[in-house]
């Protein structure tokens, strides 16, 4: 059986009761391997597939997918079904990224507390050096414009406590010369601004 394909005598060699040890004796007495059959079948699918494929293109003008790995085909479509997406697509220019100078829309502010903030037991567990002639203060950050910000904390809309219950004004004396500035900045400079403060002797809250 040399000149027969593998898949061929397999199916010969399951039909006259031969086991895997009689047919691989076979293969070995008519001078070829085991391998040889199985590349020669694998050719043989091979070229029946490209033929099949070029068949029917040929004769019904359609579009055939081919899955090369296991040698069949997949689907045969029509060319008008084919969607759009196979056709190759224009590609996109890539703009360069601008780097823009940061916004300076971020502000510092410190609000004046009254008298009875200094009874409150947070307040003074923070400013155990303060000094009593010095009043109370609230040092915060917003992007909002000050005023507005101040309006928000005596209303309730996200407020601090102790504005809400003891802010008296602001002391645009003590941040006016500091502001705009960018988020990142004004983060920091609320923490250097609440320490300056309560190095001076003021009774700080806030500045976090």
């Amino acid at each position: 059986m040399p000149d027969e394909s593998f898949a061929v005598r397999r199916k010969i060699g399951l039909e006259r009761g031969y086991d895997w040890r009689q047919y691989a004796a076979d293969a070995l007495t008519h001078g070829s391997s085991l391998i040889e059959h199985l590349e020669s079948s694998i050719q043989y699918r091979e070229s029946s597939v490209r033929h099949r494929q070029k068949k029917a293109e040929d004769a019904s003008n359609v579009f055939v997918a081919v899955n090369a790995r296991e040698c069949r085909i997949v689907s045969i479509v029509a060319r008008d079904c084919v969607p759009s997406y196979t056709v190759p697509m224009r590609r996109r220019k890539r703009t360069p990224l601008r780097l823009s100078e940061p916004k300076l829309h971020h502000n510092v502010y410190v609000v004046l507390l009254s008298k009875a903030a200094l009874k409150d037991f947070s307040i003074m567990r923070r400013n155990p050096a303060r000094d009593p002639v010095k009043p109370a203060v609230y040092v915060g950050m917003t992007g909002l414009p000050v005023d507005h910000r101040f309006e928000n904390h005596k209303n309730g809309y996200k407020s601090a406590r102790l504005v809400r219950k003891y802010g008296v004004r602001l002391l645009p004396e003590l941040y006016e010369h500091l502001n705009p500035m960018p988020y990142e900045y004004a983060v920091q400079m609320e923490k250097d601004l609440a320490d300056d403060l309560r190095a001076q002797g003021y009774a700080v809250c806030g500045g976090t």
